[in-house]
């Protein structure tokens, strides 16, 4: 199965996708990631490069429990989250506006902000669908051209995980060295040199 999905939204990302005159790429990070498999199944000939980063396309049931405590009350572990998408370093870099010349963008603060305040019914849809997700065979069918980057320290979307979908659709996993799941977006540009192909970083498997 493929989780909870809001069909309506689907369907309106595809749409959009139809009116565009040219083949599209699609680039999605995480749950986006699943988005993109899902529009790339939908529409494959609207498609020309699927990017995923640290995304996967099987299930992850270990989020199953997590959807649970907060169907049963619990807050929304925030500083847990945190951990996971970011490293120590990053987490306690310096924030904009410190003063300090080293400071990074906000990614990090505009991350703990989201999770705050985050709709808990939206949060708990997101876990059950990225807990369920299996779309396995899509990769492996496509003949738009696949690039997958992993980050080497996410416990989610590991570089494992993210190289078995490189051997079903053909292709390596570039893996970026000592990142977590959040990690690539607190360097934009070099994020966008790689994404655009202008960079080599890390390792290929």
């Amino acid at each position: 199965m493929s989780g909870s999905i809001d069909t309506a939204f689907l369907s309106g990302l595809v749409d959009a996708i139809v009116e565009i005159e040219k083949p599209v790429r699609l680039v999605g990070h995480s749950l986006g990631g699943q988005w993109a498999i899902r529009i790339l199944e939908s529409v494959p000939d609207r498609v020309s490069a699927i990017t995923l980063l640290c995304s996967r396309d099987t299930p992850f049931p270990a989020f199953l429990p997590a959807a649970q405590r907060l169907r049963d009350g619990d807050p929304v572990d925030v500083d847990g989250a945190m951990a996971r998408w970011f490293t120590a370093q990053e987490l306690s870099a310096p924030s904009p506006g410190s003063g300090a010349t080293d400071a990074a963008p906000d990614v990090v603060g505009y991350a703990r902000r989201c999770l705050s305040t985050v709709d808990t019914a939206s949060y708990i849809r997101d876990l059950e669908s990225i807990a369920r997700f299996d779309r396995s065979d899509v990769l492996a069918e496509t003949d738009a051209a696949v690039t997958l980057i992993a980050a080497e320290l996410d416990a989610v979307s590991t570089p494992e995980a993210m190289a078995q979908i490189g051997e079903r659709a053909g292709v390596p996993v570039t893996v970026l060295p000592g990142a977590r799941h959040m990690s690539p977006f607190t360097d934009p540009e070099a994020l966008a040199a790689l994404l655009t192909g202008e960079a080599r970083v890390g390792q290929e498997g």
